[in-house]
């Protein structure tokens, strides 16, 4: 059996030029114009949404400021990315508590992939034990018991 192909299609509509992305079991049709894409120009494909925006974005970039914009684009994550471990709890405490101020493995896991960083869901998770951020409930369960750091 061969590999898994890859969840999303990124295509180039053949009336107005505009690429655009699609699960590849979706109706081809352009977001742009509407117009069905019979025979669809396929450019590429991606397995997740987070590359399929950013591929689709890139594209429709005239290719004269393509190069400006990806500067531009880099210079801002270095902007936003936390420096430390100091600014990036409450950040992370912030998007993945519920009301009760809980949260689990697997936010931390969508919050780590999410912000692309090098610390594993784990560490982080260890770090905030160890300085009595959190406390275990059960299983891959954790209370906020304190946010100032």
């Amino acid at each position: 059996m061969s590999k898994k192909t890859p969840s999303y299609l990124v295509i180039l509509c053949n009336e107005c030029n505009y690429y655009f992305g699609k699960h590849k079991k979706s109706k081809l049709n352009c977001p742009r114009c509407g117009s069905l894409q019979n025979s669809p120009q396929i450019y590429g494909r991606v397995d997740d949404s987070n590359s399929l925006h950013d591929l689709v974005s890139e594209l429709n970039i005239p290719e004269e400021l393509r190069s400006d914009f990806k500067n531009l684009n880099q210079n801002n994550e270095d902007i936003n990315e936390p420096n430390n471990l100091i600014d990036l709890i409450p950040m992370m405490f912030n998007e993945t508590t519920n009301s009760e101020g809980e949260l689990t493995l697997v936010d931390v896991e969508k919050y780590v992939k999410k912000k692309n960083l090098k610390i594993t869901p784990r560490e982080l998770l260890e770090v905030c034990e160890f300085e009595g951020l959190l406390i275990r409930l059960h299983g891959e369960k954790w209370k906020v018991i304190s946010e100032s750091l």
